[in-house]
């Protein structure tokens, strides 16, 4: 399992390094500069050096949207089965959230996102993509607070 160093982000896309952190959920193709989730729920996985204070992860991505048909999507975080933050989106975003210290585990860290509302472009007559898109992916990045 990989490190994941406080200040340097998780990219997406093709020429990201989120294949080094990626559990369950993610597309197997990127595009440029994003990477789609596939199903309800997708999950990184990483170690973190020890804390002596709390940590803010920001998130950026954008959700996935057919007008009149699906006009937001919700996300839920864990870090480790627990609540971290929850939005509803219509468009690019950027999500922050403090993370308590003892919330990270030096060894196994698991952060999950839930998007209840995924669905393919095929369920909902544009394509004939299958893939259950919630959101696409851009940077995601953990920082120490002081």
């Amino acid at each position: 399992m990989n490190s994941l160093n406080f200040g340097v982000p998780i990219l997406f896309g093709n020429s990201g390094n989120h294949t080094a952190y990626a559990g369950q959920g993610w597309s197997s193709t990127s595009d440029a500069d994003t990477t789609w989730n596939d199903g309800c729920v997708c999950t990184l996985q990483f170690r973190v050096a020890a804390l002596r204070q709390s940590a803010q992860l920001v998130l950026q991505a954008r959700p996935f949207i057919v007008p009149g048909q699906m006009d937001k999507q919700e996300l839920t975080i864990y870090l480790n089965g627990l609540f971290v933050t929850y939005v509803r989106v219509a468009e690019a975003f950027t999500a922050t959230a403090m993370i308590d210290r003892d919330q990270l585990s030096t060894r196994f860290n698991t952060v999950s996102f839930v998007m209840p509302h995924a669905a393919s472009p095929q369920a909902l007559g544009l394509s004939g993509d299958e893939r259950k898109l919630g959101l696409a992916f851009v940077r995601l990045e953990m920082n120490s607070v002081s």
